[in-house]
C-alpha cells in the first residue's frame, strides 16, 4: 500500500493503491479545498508534490500557471496514488468550504431547495400542442412547478426555436 507523507503536517497515512487522491485526503480529513467535489472543474484542490511530481493533465493546463506546474503543484482530484508521495497541502480558504465547515458545526444536512432532474421528451408535434411548462410538468409526473417570471408558455415556442421576439 502507498503511503502519503505530510512532512508540514508531520502526518502520514497508508492508502489503497489506485485510489483518488483527493478522495484520500477527503478521506482521511486532511485540508483541501473544493469547489467541485473533486470533478476537475474548480481548479481549488491544488496540492504540491515535494519530489516525482506527476505530468499535468489538460484541465490542470487550464487552472495551473507555468510558475505553479514548475514548483510540483497539481490538482488533487486528478490523479491517482500507485506509490509513495511526499506532499504540501495548502491552507483552507474559508469561503470555499463554508457550506461543508458550515454542515459539520451544525450537524444539519443543508437542503439548497433545487433538485436537477433530467428529462428525456419527445418534441412537440402538431399531435401534442401543449405549451412547453404543460409538457415538462407532464413528464414530472404531475408535479406542480413554479416557473419564474421569465418562463411565458405563450413565447416558449420562439424561445425554444432561437426566433426573436416582435416588439
Amino acid at each position: 500500500m502507498p503511503t502519503l507523507h505530510f512532512p508540514k503536517h508531520e502526518k502520514k497515512i497508508e492508502v489503497t493503491s489506485g485510489s483518488n487522491l483527493f478522495k484520500c485526503l477527503r478521506h482521511n480529513q486532511l485540508p483541501v479545498q473544493s469547489a467541485c467535489g473533486g470533478m476537475g472543474t474548480c481548479g481549488k484542490c491544488r496540492v504540491k508534490y515535494l519530489q516525482d511530481s506527476p505530468s499535468t493533465t489538460p484541465s490542470e493546463r487550464v487552472h495551473l500557471g507555468p510558475d505553479d506546474v514548475n514548483k510540483g503543484i497539481r490538482l488533487a482530484c486528478m490523479h491517482a496514488v500507485d506509490n509513495d508521495l511526499a506532499l504540501e497541502l495548502f491552507d483552507l480558504d474559508m469561503s470555499t468550504n463554508a457550506k461543508e465547515q458550515l454542515h459539520a458545526e451544525l450537524d444539519v444536512a443543508l437542503d439548497p431547495g433545487v433538485t436537477k432532474v433530467f428529462l428525456k421528451m419527445e418534441p412537440a408535434s402538431r399531435h401534442d400542442q401543449r405549451p412547453d411548462t404543460e409538457r415538462v410538468s407532464s413528464a414530472l409526473g404531475g408535479r406542480r412547478l413554479r416557473w419564474s417570471k421569465t418562463v411565458n408558455p405563450r413565447r416558449s415556442g420562439r424561445a425554444r426555436s432561437g426566433t426573436p421576439r416582435s416588439r
